[in-house]
């Protein structure tokens, strides 16, 4: 293993996009009978960091499949993490977009770009997102406990976020926990949870859509 809020007075191209895309997943979900994905929601709240209080909404429109996740392994490990001139990670945001987070007050959302589920012990969840660019990229707020430095910031985000049996828990994200490449699984990991803040309190898995009940 190797060791985006942006305030706006309408609503951009992006967040309108995020809005039928997940529209239209309902819509055909209801249509063909269930047999569609249906799109899952998370809810979280930010502590310890700045910005401290805004919640969050995961919107994850379907899980990454093995050729998904291989995809995101190969441009972290391969292309590395240097962003271009304009500091994104062009490789990774054009990958396809499996949901998206969503600060409250904001009209932009971040897209997932890798999205994973663990089953852990007492009927719990731990779930692993990525994001296209990083979290606050677009914003004034650094997203990062405070003393972070520059140097630590990556162009995209890692999530973890760890639910009991009932749904409920929290997480945290980097850069306060390292990140970490498991190439033989393909998988991408937060090493040091345990040890790191408590960046997302409250997190939550809410109510399936009333259509899918």
């Amino acid at each position: 293993m190797k060791s985006q809020s942006h305030a706006a007075t309408g609503w951009p191209a992006a967040a309108i996009v995020g809005v039928f895309v997940l529209l239209s997943a309902a819509a055909g979900a209801a249509q063909s009978g269930g047999e569609e994905p249906v799109p899952e929601t998370f809810t979280a709240t930010t502590a310890n960091m700045d910005p401290e209080g805004t919640d969050l909404r995961f919107n994850v429109l379907r899980w990454s499949d093995d050729a998904e996740r291989e995809a995101v392994l190969d441009v972290l490990t391969n292309a590395g993490t240097e962003p271009g001139d304009d500091g994104e990670l062009d490789a990774l945001i054009e990958l396809p977009t499996l949901g998206y987070v969503w600060p409250d007050g904001s009209a932009l959302g971040y897209a997932i770009k890798y999205a994973r589920r663990d089953a852990v012990a007492d009927g719990g969840e731990r779930l692993t997102f990525v994001t296209g660019r990083r979290l606050g990229r677009f914003g004034r707020e650094s997203w990062t406990p405070e003393g972070t430095p520059d140097t630590a910031l990556q162009p995209f985000t890692v999530i973890e976020l760890r639910l009991d049996g009932d749904g409920d828990g929290a997480g945290t994200m980097s850069p306060a926990a390292d990140v970490a490449f498991d190439e033989a699984n393909r998988t991408v990991a937060l090493t040091n949870y345990d040890a790191a803040p408590t960046l997302l309190a409250a997190a939550k898995r809410q109510p399936a859509p009333y259509w899918a009940r």
